[in-house]
C-alpha cells in the first residue's frame, strides 16, 4: 500500500505546480519521531502536536522557537492547521482515522516504525530515506543515517575499557509497575549496536516493551537497571523508600542508574541520544 502512496504524493506536488516539480517546505508533523527526524535533516516542521508532551518525553533535539502547537496528536486543531496552509501533513498509521479530514487541508503521508515487529533502527533508516525522497532531501537523509552509524561506533569505542553488564531498560510508572524494553524497541536495537546484552529476553509487543512488576528485574542477578526519565513524582528517592524496593537485590547493590529523557518510540536522532546516555551511565559506573 505504502509503495503506491509515495509516488502519488510526489505526483500531487508536480501537478500542483502545473508540471514544474515543487517540493513541500511547509511541513506539519503529528508524530514525535518524525519531528526529530525533520529537525535533524534541516527542515523543522512549522507545527507539531502537543509541544508540552515533546518537552517532557523527547526534549532533544530542541524545538525551534515559535513552533506552533496544534494540540493533541489524535485531535489536532483543524482550524489552526488550515490557517497555516501546510504543503504536507505527516502522520503515523495510528492516526489513520484523521486522514480524510486532514487531506482536505493538505496532502497527508503516513510513516511507520513501530507498527510491525523487527529491528527499530533498521525501520527508522527506512523511514528516514522515505522522508528524504518525499522532501527532496535524499542527501540529508543519507547523511543522517551515516552520522548515526558513526555515532554508534564512537560510543562503542568509549566502552572498550569497560566491562558492561547486561542491562534492563525500564520505564517506571510507580513503585510496583513498569515497562521493560526488549525486542522491537529502539533500546534493544541501540544496545545491540553498542555490543551490550539486553537483560530482558522475554516477549514484547510491537512497540518493544512488556508490562511487568518490579520483581521482574530480579530474573538476571548480574544485570544493572536503567530507569528512564521522567520518573514518577518524587523520583527514585520516593519509590525506593517502600519495603518492596528495599528488598530488591539490584537496589541493595546499587546496580541502577537514572537516564535523562530520551524518546523510546523515536527514530535515528533518539537512537543517537540513547547510545550516548547508556554509555555515559556505564562509564560513570566504572569510575
Amino acid at each position: 500500500m505504502k509503495s503506491r502512496l509515495l509516488p502519488l504524493i510526489l505526483l500531487w506536488f508536480c501537478a500542483a505546480s502545473w508540471g514544474s516539480p515543487t517540493l513541500p517546505k511547509r511541513v506539519v508533523s503529528l508524530d514525535y519521531a518524525t519531528t526529530t527526524t525533520l529537525i535533524a535533516m534541516g527542515l523543522p516542521p512549522i507545527a507539531i502536536a502537543d509541544i508540552d508532551g515533546y518537552r517532557r518525553w523527547v526534549e532533544h533535539p530542541r524545538l525551534p522557537e515559535h513552533m506552533v502547537d496544534l494540540g493533541g496528536a489524535n485531535e489536532p486543531n483543524l482550524e489552526l492547521l488550515a490557517e497555516l496552509k501546510p504543503d504536507l501533513i505527516l502522520i503515523t498509521p495510528y492516526q489513520g482515522h484523521l486522514t480524510e479530514l486532514l487531506s482536505q487541508i493538505a496532502p497527508v503521508h503516513s510513516l511507520s516504525i513501530y507498527q510491525s515487529t523487527g529491528d527499530a533502527i533498521t525501520k527508522a533508516e527506512r523511514m528516514t530515506r522515505e522522508l528524504g525522497q518525499i522532501l527532496g532531501l535524499n542527501r540529508e537523509a543519507e547523511a543522517l543515517i551515516a552520522d548515526t552509524l558513526s555515532h554508534f561506533e564512537q560510543q562503542r569505542k568509549r566502552l572498550e575499557t569497560t566491562i558492561s553488564p547486561p542491562l534492563y531498560m525500564v520505564r517506571l510508572h510507580d513503585d510496583r509497575h513498569l515497562w521493560i524494553y526488549g525486542d522491537n524497541s529502539l533500546g534493544e536495537a541501540t544496545l545491540q549496536r553498542l555490543g551490550i546484552i539486553n537483560a530482558w529476553q522475554q516477549p514484547t509487543n510491537t512497540w518493544g516493551f512488556s508490562a511487568q512488576s518490579i520483581d521482574a528485574l530480579n530474573a538476571n542477578t548480574s544485570a544493572s537497571v536503567l530507569f528512564l526519565e521522567p520518573l514518577p513524582d518524587g523520583g527514585i528517592n520516593n519509590v525506593s523508600l517502600t519495603p518492596l524496593w528495599q528488598h530488591q537485590t539490584w537496589y541493595q547493590q546499587k546496580r541502577f542508574h537514572k537516564v535523562p529523557v530520551v524518546l523510546m518510540f523515536g527514530a535515528l536522532p533518539s537512537a543517537q541520544r540513547m547510545a550516548t546516555l547508556v554509555v555515559n551511565a556505564l562509564t560513570e559506573e566504572a569510575k
